[in-house]
């Protein structure tokens, strides 16, 4: 198969899913409907049956379809066996976060933060904090361009490098894992920083952090930065709100 086959394919899968990703979160398609046929699917979409049913195998293993082999497929209660990636897909696909899912997240990314401001203020690693400043003078650059040269998309990926670093580099395991584990969870926090972020204030804080758990001082340090992160989250719940009222 050429390149230009299989590109052409992987588009209209991922066209598929989106669109039965879309179906099924809005409500249109609940758990316990039973799906058409794989035949009946492609002919309804304009697809090729191929794309249709290697669609479906995702969706299942995503935890929104139950396949009765040689007999149907039926929505499944995702909500009841979902995984990391059935909760990146809702965020992804489910239209406006949902508040408590994003809250629930949100508490999670704090315990395992604090997590490792702790036990990196005991060990700090000399190249990762090397990296870490780095990142954080990049993102300062732009925070301080005028307002109409902002590059926020750069932000925010470079945001992101900043957080994969603290865990990736860290030599304790249960953060790695927690990496890999939530990394289809990041653009959640992103795409409502999107609504919410003073990039210049979120700079102060990570440096900061970074400046006091290299000084020693990694108590204050973690003290201004759970106050930094409660206000945000207020900020996060109330951008949410808005968004469920428009």
């Amino acid at each position: 198969m050429t390149k230009e086959k299989e590109t052409e394919n992987r588009s209209e899968r991922e066209r598929f899913l989106d669109r039965m990703l879309k179906e099924i979160l809005s409500g249109q398609r609940k758990p316990g409907d039973r799906l058409p046929t794989e035949s009946e699917l492609a002919e309804q979409y304009g697809l090729r049956k191929t794309n249709v049913h290697l669609g479906l195998q995702e969706l299942e293993r995503l935890g929104f379809l139950r396949v009765v082999p040689r007999h149907a497929t039926y929505v499944a209660p995702y909500w009841e066996q979902a995984n990391l990636e059935t909760l990146a897909a809702i965020m992804t696909h489910g239209g406006k976060p949902q508040p408590e899912l994003v809250d629930a997240f949100l508490e999670l990314r704090e315990m395992v933060a604090l997590g490792w401001f702790r036990w990196t203020g005991r060990n700090p690693k000399t190249e990762q904090m090397r990296h870490l400043y780095g990142l954080l003078e990049r993102m300062e650059a732009i925070a301080c361009a005028p307002d109409g040269e902002k590059d926020k998309p750069e932000f925010l990926d470079l945001v992101n490098q900043f957080l994969v670093c603290m865990f990736a580099e860290s030599d304790n395991m249960i953060f790695r894992v927690l990496l890999r584990s939530s990394r289809e969870l990041a653009h959640v926090t992103y795409y409502i920083v999107a609504y919410t972020l003073d990039m210049r204030e979120l700079c102060r804080t990570y440096r900061t952090v970074l400046d006091g758990l290299t000084s020693g001082h990694a108590s204050e340090a973690i003290d201004y930065w759970c106050g930094w992160s409660d206000k945000v989250t207020v900020q996060y719940r109330e951008a949410l709100l808005r968004l469920e009222s428009e």
